[in-house]
């Protein structure tokens, strides 16, 4: 697969995607987007780390330290593809998102108040383990707050998917039917 596309996704929730936990992002885009969408169907998973969203997240919390972007290189152990399910109003978003993700309640609340005019788009992700890990040097146009980044060049990878597809499908379709 090639790849030329990366989303910026927090440590906790690409944790979650890697160990097959999690099959959807709920997404609201970065301050500079006027909304999310996707820049393609496939993509690189890249991490970040910011310590001021400890407490956020269920599980894996302890990998919040830090700032991954003020590093030189960054490591990316999954790729993923995607497809925009929906987008869901603020005022009545399904508590699946909360059974589904690795967000806590804060969390989750957090990015729904983050633009409450906004909807929530609700994207369902098959992610795909890289092996070994892409070691990526740190482009300055990938820093700021922005979902996505055009990488300096194409990537091809040899990914092996994280979930076998009748799993996924089992997943996001309990995800499906609650939406």
């Amino acid at each position: 697969m090639i790849f030329g596309h990366g989303l910026k996704e927090t440590d906790p929730v690409i944790e979650a995607l890697v160990r097959g936990e999690q099959v959807v992002l709920p997404r609201k885009g970065g301050t500079g987007e006027d909304r999310f969408g996707l820049e393609g169907g496939r993509f690189l998973l890249l991490p970040t780390r910011k310590e001021k969203k400890r407490g956020r997240y269920d599980r894996y919390d302890w990998l919040l330290t830090g700032d991954r972007f003020d590093v030189e290189e960054v490591r990316a152990a999954a790729v993923a593809r995607g497809k925009v399910e929906l987008r869901v109003s603020p005022d009545d978003y399904p508590a699946v998102l909360l059974d589904e993700t690795v967000y806590s309640e804060e969390g989750l609340e957090r990015k729904l108040g983050y633009r409450p005019e906004d909807p929530l788009t609700v994207v369902f992700v098959r992610a795909y383990r890289v092996n070994p890990p892409l070691e990526l040097e740190m482009d300055p146009s990938y820093r700021g707050c922005k979902s996505w980044v055009k990488l300096v060049e194409d990537f091809e990878l040899d990914a092996e998917p994280v979930l076998p597809e009748k799993e996924f499908s089992r997943m996001a379709g309990r995800v499906r039917a609650a939406l």
